[in-house]
């Protein structure tokens, strides 16, 4: 199946065109037992917010699992995330190769 192309960047099958906002996926469903509730959320939020360009992060947990976005200022910090960031291991939380970090289908809404 051909994978379409904005701007010369390939995006693959199943993925969305660059913008500032980052979807994170592989996050853990429930803190490791012993740790507090928030440990998840900490983590992202501490790696993420020293990022060049980082704006904020909206995190939620639910039943059926956590989701988190991040903004940054623009499209040039966001893809510097992702280059940097995508599989790291979140202090040992994200199993099975770590968070993966994509282009977020939509923008955070302000």
């Amino acid at each position: 199946m051909p994978t379409s192309t904005l701007s010369g960047v390939d995006l693959g099958a199943d993925r969305s065109p660059p913008i500032n906002t980052l979807y994170v996926g592989n996050i853990p469903m429930s803190p490791p037992l012993g740790c507090t509730p928030g440990v998840i959320e900490d983590c992202l939020r501490e790696l993420f917010q020293t990022r060049p360009g980082y704006e904020k992060l909206l995190f939620r947990q639910k039943r059926t699992g956590s989701m988190c976005y991040v903004e940054f200022k623009d499209v040039s910090s966001a893809t510097k995330a992702i280059d940097e960031l995508d599989g790291n291991a979140l202090n040992g939380l994200a199993k099975d190769g770590g968070i993966h970090l994509s282009y977020s289908k939509n923008p955070l809404h302000r």
